[in-house]
């Protein structure tokens, strides 16, 4: 184990919570989902104003590729362990695709 914050990780799980925030599914011991992390994003006070008031969201792009990261090393683990690549090639591109889609913002 690489000593990351088991996933699954989400993008903006809660309604309060600021743009570019990634914070664990799973509650820790205290009951809070831990903060992976928060993707800054620069910008003028009017732009990011301007953001704001049309409802986009300039850090989800970044924050849903970092919020997808268990779910890739997963996949990548999952695929490094398959015994023959021939064999077993639907597999490996149901889970590449399962964890790209993750990474885009997918189901």
């Amino acid at each position: 184990m690489s000593g990351h914050t088991l996933g699954p990780w989400v993008y903006r799980p809660n309604d309060y919570d600021d743009w570019g925030t990634v914070r664990s599914v799973n509650p820790d011991e205290d009951g809070f989902h831990r903060h992976i992390c928060k993707v800054n994003y620069v910008a003028s006070p009017e732009a990011l104003c301007e953001h704001r008031k049309n409802g986009t969201d300039p850090a989800e792009a970044d924050a849903r590729l970092i919020a997808a990261a268990p779910d890739l090393l997963d996949a990548l683990m999952q695929i490094a362990e398959l015994p023959n690549y021939r064999c077993v090639a639907a597999d490996m591109r149901k889970i590449a695709r399962a964890a790209i889609a993750r990474a885009e913002g997918g189901a």
